[in-house]
């Protein structure tokens, strides 16, 4: 339909390096010679195939279906195409075909110009968000609350445990001498007000984000399989690991001048509570 001319072939391309599912690249190649390139995600959420989900406390996956459905024109021209989507399996199986950013965009580097960049697109989308949920809120969405945080301290623990009884690696054992004092701080109430809460990316990483090639002005933003209501500094803290401190503090203003909520001081525990959170995260679910 879209090249108006019969399908001759269809070739692909595992993209996904260690999921056995997951996204793959189409070359479409008509009788009359014309090409077109796609790109076909097909998810799975089940622990034979992903096996860190059978104890996460929230389920990725069904965000990214509600987010794709949303007819939200500010949200728009932050995602990709999407041409077709299906639940195969209620809030486990997706399939999507949508648009191949590869060559009309690339992934961003870890430039403080493109970084300065990709925290105006979340200021943006986050607004979006709000606005697109407050009118019809979705189940799909995880809830990064109090509860969440809770279950995943005892959930990345127990990883913890299971990964130091066949292996002795120096960084793990430090943080499980300090556990205590790290889950006394992950465990403050000052961090799980309601009011602080609103929609998120949930793993808003520099290799989810893709600018332009030419006039990097625009920011398209992929895999929203962990989107969800939190707290807005979280997307933030997962765009800036392993930035340095002076990057770090160039783009906490660019996001404090977008959110006059809060006090500086206030918006800089925020930030440093979520990046406790997101390493928590990773390191239970790595």
């Amino acid at each position: 339909e879209h090249l108006g001319q019969r399908l001759a072939r269809c070739s692909h391309l595992h993209l996904s390096s260690w999921k056995p599912r997951g996204t793959y690249r189409l070359q479409i190649t008509t009788h009359g010679g014309r090409a077109w390139r796609l790109i076909f995600k097909d998810e799975l959420y089940a622990t034979d195939l992903i096996p860190a989900l059978g104890d996460l406390p929230i389920l990725p996956g069904p965000p990214e279906f509600a987010i794709y459905g949303l007819e939200e024109p500010r949200l728009e021209r932050f995602l990709p195409k999407v041409y077709w989507r299906r639940e195969v399996e209620a809030g486990r199986h997706f399939q999507y075909v949508m648009e191949d950013l590869d060559g009309a965009f690339e992934r961003m580097r870890k430039e403080r110009r493109q970084l300065v960049l990709a925290a105006r697109a979340l200021l943006q989308f986050q607004e979006a968000l709000k606005g697109a949920f407050e009118r019809t809120p979705h189940p799909y969405l995880i809830r990064y609350d109090e509860t969440w945080s809770l279950r995943l301290i005892d959930y990345v623990a127990r990883g913890l445990d299971a990964y130091r009884a066949g292996r002795q690696v120096s960084s793990v054992d430090e943080l499980c001498r300090s556990w205590q004092r790290v889950a006394r701080v992950h465990g403050r109430d000052e961090f799980h007000e309601p009011g602080l809460y609103g929609p998120i990316h949930g793993d808003y990483n520099r290799s989810n984000v893709h600018l332009q090639a030419r006039e990097q002005v625009l920011a398209k933003v992929v895999d929203w399989e962990w989107a969800g209501i939190g707290l807005p500094h979280a997307d933030l803290a997962a765009l800036l690991k392993l930035v340095g401190p002076e990057d770090e503090a160039a783009l906490l203003d660019v996001f404090i001048a977008g959110n006059p909520g809060l006090d500086a001081e206030a918006h800089w525990r925020t930030f440093r509570w979520c990046q406790l959170e997101r390493r928590l995260m990773d390191a239970g679910f790595l």
